[in-house]
């Protein structure tokens, strides 16, 4: 009653302390307040409420209308709950706590900004010592090793490297590459970092093994098929290869052939010569795709037919040839390996002996040699 006295004060009241807006503002409180308390007594008259019973015939029932009634009253709290909600949410936020949510924002703020300042520091420190790094550590001192053909000073400038250079900066990758395409009788090169300002190039130098006859000279090429030399007068250790051209015979770089026989195909035939350690080959030839011919030690004819599957032959090939080379250092032989499982050794001069797939790798020389003469 006395509050109601003093809102009537309030409102009635021309000379009072609050001016219409404050007044305003509280009435609109008090409206809210007791909006809220009428929620209160609500929700209280809801939890003491009770199903209503009838005594029937001396027996207590409920009533039948109990469940419809739940379903109201959770219904009605369930509205009760929103409206509730609704006031709250639309209850208007206090000079006090803008103040405080103003000045928490502030601080995250200002938080934020340090952390990116920070952070932006660390980078631009971690960048400057790494300048500072790449600059101060220099390349004082290059060793050349391996190399017979090329002089140390020949090395440096394929490679464009010299002493000042920095040693973090510098990509031996691309030392290597450089050098290996500049040089062409440079079969490999390794570059090395000796901390904490040394350089080490150890080179291996290639060796002519294949040969194609231009009707000028002598394109010379590793076994990977690498230009060496493209106007080379005459072999001396190197396979000739007869019935191809090469369309690419660009120095320290892979030939490219004219025929119809892939330089993949052909590096690895050759590889699989030097895996199974046969040597002393003189001739390819490739004349007939379909018939390819093999000289070794220019005497011994191997017969491999295609490249397809030619490098799995070599396997048996290798123990037929290591035989007949041996039972026959003079005469010109020819080795068949053209049928799978099969060897047909001979003299040029001769009929055929057969020499039957080992069935194992262990198989001795003495046993295959007793089985070709049976």
């Amino acid at each position: 009653m006395e509050r109601n006295n003093q809102n009537q004060d309030i409102h009635g009241v021309k000379n009072s302390r609050f001016s219409p807006e404050e007044r305003a503002r509280m009435s609109r409180d008090n409206e809210k307040y007791r909006a809220a308390r009428d929620l209160r007594e609500q929700e209280e008259v809801l939890r003491t409420d009770r199903p209503v019973s009838s005594v029937k015939n001396g027996r207590k029932t409920e009533n039948v209308n109990t469940g419809r009634s739940e379903k109201a009253k959770n219904a009605k709290a369930s509205s009760v709950r929103s409206e509730k909600a609704k006031n709250v949410k639309s209850a208007p936020v206090t000079r006090n706590e803008r103040v405080k949510n103003s000045s928490e924002n502030r601080k995250k703020q200002k938080k934020l900004q340090n952390n990116l300042i920070i952070i932006m520091l660390l980078v631009v420190a971690v960048a400057v010592m790494g300048a500072f790094a790449c600059f101060a550590m220099t390349i004082n001192s290059i060793k050349v090793t391996g190399s017979e053909r090329y002089s140390e000073k020949t090395v440096l400038t394929a490679a464009e490297l010299s002493t000042g250079d920095s040693i973090l900066l510098m990509n031996p990758a691309s030392l290597a590459y450089k050098i290996e395409s500049k040089l062409p009788y440079i079969e490999t090169a390794e570059i090395k970092r000796d901390w904490p300002d040394g350089v080490t190039i150890a080179l291996t130098d290639a060796v002519p093994s294949l040969a194609v006859d231009t009707g000028k000279g002598y394109v010379l090429m590793n076994n990977s098929c690498k230009v060496l030399d493209d106007d080379a007068v005459a072999i001396t250790e190197s396979a000739l290869i007869k019935g191809i051209g090469v369309v690419n015979a660009v120095p320290g770089e892979t030939a490219q052939f004219t025929e119809n026989v892939s330089t993949e195909s052909f590096v690895k035939l050759c590889k699989a010569f030097e895996e199974y350690g046969i040597t002393g080959i003189t001739e390819y030839d490739l004349t007939s795709v379909s018939s390819i011919k093999v000289i070794i030690d220019y005497r011994v004819e191997v017969q491999l037919g295609t490249l397809a599957g030619a490098p799995e032959k070599l396997a048996f090939c290798k123990a037929v040839i290591d035989q007949t080379i041996a039972s026959d250092s003079k005469h010109p032989m020819v080795i068949d390996v053209t049928a799978d499982g099969k060897a047909y050794a001979r003299r040029k001069d001769d009929n055929n002996v057969i020499f039957n797939e080992p069935a194992s790798e262990e198989t001795t020389a003495e046993e295959t040699t007793a089985e070709a003469v049976g």
